[in-house]
């Protein structure tokens, strides 16, 4: 009677279903698996993205920070603040990054324009890890005539407040580094004096190189030209043609809409480029050395 009940005794499902181990899965059960893990990535994948972001800007943040300490370590050699350009090779869209003598790095580029030129950036320090170029229209297109769009880098990812808010004036008594306070020679642009600051802690130094404007077709342009200003008086000055606008731009979305700006005195703000710019007396004196607003000097 034993022998025919051990023969007779019901065997485990995981023998019925013939898998080693006693392991098994419905169909049921798998869906059920995947769609928990599918859940899982979808809470998980926007923090990684805001952790990953945060990361950046605390990288960009820093990069600010050594270039005003540049500039602080400028001043207090010179007791004038580096000029926009140097008068030594340089056009007016450029040199102040090599007054400040930070490591450089220079990283080849490609031929952007098809042609001959072959654009040159600036790595290290003065490369944000968001800057990867602005969208920019170049040529006729192919047979269609619409332009073709590329990556153009900037010299630099940040911009100096090089003349307050009176780009285009003759002699710039609100800037930085775009004046003649020096007595030097007209053909060679000299840095503020030190000492002609009202209000460092509330004047713009430098920071990320996005405008400002009350034209909402023109604020966010992106500055391939280390400049930074909150007016445009000529667009082909800061950027390049584009089909793109400038809050669409990729630069721009990665910023999350936001630019970190460094201020004489050598603090951080984060200003919130998503929000219209009103040239309010207040946001207008950040720009400028006597802390005035010169409203009648906005060009756009």
């Amino acid at each position: 009677m034993k022998r025919k009940l051990a023969r007779g005794r019901a065997k485990p499902d995981s023998e019925k279903r013939g898998t080693p181990g006693g392991i098994a899965f419905t169909l049921i059960e798998l869906l059920v698996v995947i769609a928990i893990i599918a859940i899982l990535a979808a809470a998980l994948l926007p923090a990684l993205s805001r952790a990953k972001h945060a990361a950046r800007n605390t990288q960009c943040r820093s990069n600010i920070r050594q270039l005003s300490l540049a500039v602080q370590l400028y001043i207090s050699t010179y007791q004038s603040f580096p000029p926009y350009a140097n008068g030594a090779g340089d056009s007016v869209f450029g040199g102040w990054w090599n007054e400040l003598e930070v490591p450089i790095a220079y990283i080849h580029g490609t031929n952007y324009f098809k042609g001959p030129f072959v654009y040159t950036r600036i790595g290290g320090i003065y490369r944000c890890p968001f800057d990867e170029g602005r969208v920019f229209s170049i040529g006729e297109g192919v047979g269609n005539g619409t332009p073709d769009e590329v990556r153009v880098p900037s010299r630099t990812s940040y911009g100096y407040n090089a003349a307050g808010i009176g780009m285009g004036e003759p002699d710039f008594p609100q800037a930085l580094g775009l004046s003649r306070f020096l007595d030097r020679p007209p053909s060679i642009w000299g840095g503020t004096p030190e000492a002609m600051i009202t209000a460092p802690s509330e004047m713009i130094e430098l920071g990320d190189q996005f405008l400002r404007s009350r034209q909402p077709s023109l604020d966010g342009l992106i500055n391939r030209a280390a400049a930074i200003s909150p007016s445009v008086d000529n667009i082909d000055v800061f950027a390049d043609p584009s089909q793109t606008p400038n809050k669409q731009q990729p630069n721009f979305i990665a910023h999350h809409a936001r630019a970190n700006r460094a201020f004489v005195d050598g603090h951080l703000e984060s200003e919130d480029m998503s929000k219209p710019f009103g040239a309010s007396e207040e946001q207008l004196r950040r720009w400028n050395v006597d802390h005035q607003p010169h409203r009648d000097l906005l060009r756009d």
